[in-house]
């Protein structure tokens, strides 16, 4: 009786169908078994996540709860005391107040810091972000060269600072809104400082020419800004170059009292941005 080759070949090839089924089969199997671990190992990272952030959140929130107390109690305190902190401190100071830009509108509440701490302000001028591009304008002012109208006006608006004696540019922009000038106090009072009140916007060189002007002619200068301006806006860094105090939160109670105790001869870079040195002259109390 012969062997039936076929009958051993379609057994191999059954047995061979029934091994590849069932290898197809067992790895579904084991690839579902790992993708359900791997998700119960997500659910449970993620569940611890957020059980973390929710702790963080609980006692950030409770932190930030008591640094606001904290500084609503330093403002309460501040508040009380201010008068008291700058009872007599700038007598015989008079200060002469230039500002550059959009913050006029903080200039009254430190004048009345200032007289309120026994100090004179002779002037308050505001120059107008419109003079920036006054070299564009239709302007015939034979002495004025407007090439080089920067460094022409801080000579003029110096000038009349320590004279009160107004020149043709400035008799040309105190009309047109350019320029705006309050005169508190006779004309023989010269200013002891003169306070750079800097805006958003301010001109590079106007502020570069009057530091080196200022500087030239020995006027003490003190540079304030708002809160409101960002670092990367202000022009704390450059005054720090020229060694010139600084003050970044001017627009607030207590930045007006460091005000005074630099007006007092206290020297530093005080606020709270990242320019500061300190908050406040604790070491002058």
């Amino acid at each position: 009786m012969g062997v039936d080759y076929r009958y051993f070949i379609s057994s191999i090839i059954a047995i061979f169908i029934s091994l590849t089924i069932g290898i197809l089969i067992g790895s579904n199997l084991v690839q579902d078994t790992l993708f359900i671990e791997q998700q119960r190992l997500l659910i449970n990272n993620l569940e611890e996540q957020f059980e973390t952030y929710k702790n963080e959140k609980y006692y950030l929130t409770k932190y930030n709860k008591t640094l606001k107390t904290d500084v609503e109690i330093r403002s309460e305190y501040l508040s009380r005391f201010h008068k008291e902190l700058i009872k007599d401190k700038l007598e015989d100071i008079s200060v002469s107040i230039l500002n550059i830009n959009g913050q006029y509108r903080d200039v009254e509440k430190m004048i009345e810091t200032i007289n309120q701490a026994g100090g004179k302000v002779v002037t308050s001028i505001e120059i107008s972000e419109d003079f920036i591009n006054m070299e564009e304008m239709d302007v015939n002012l034979p002495n004025v060269s407007l090439n080089n109208l920067s460094e022409e006006f801080v000579n003029y608006i110096i000038s009349f600072i320590l004279t009160k004696n107004k020149t043709e540019l400035i008799n040309f922009m105190y009309p047109n809104d350019l320029l705006k000038i309050n005169i508190y106090e006779s004309i023989d009072v010269i200013p002891s400082y003169i306070i750079i009140n800097t805006g958003l916007i301010s001109e590079d060189s106007l502020v570069k020419d009057m530091i080196i002007n200022l500087k030239r002619k020995n006027i003490k200068i003190i540079a304030v800004e708002n809160s409101n301006i960002v670092p990367a806006d202000s022009y704390v860094p450059l005054f720090k170059e020229h060694n010139i105090p600084t003050i970044d939160n001017v627009d607030s109670l207590l930045g007006r009292t460091t005000l005074v105790y630099v007006l007092n001869g206290i020297y530093g870079n005080f606020g709270n941005k990242k320019h500061a040195e300190d908050l406040f002259p604790f070491t002058s109390l």
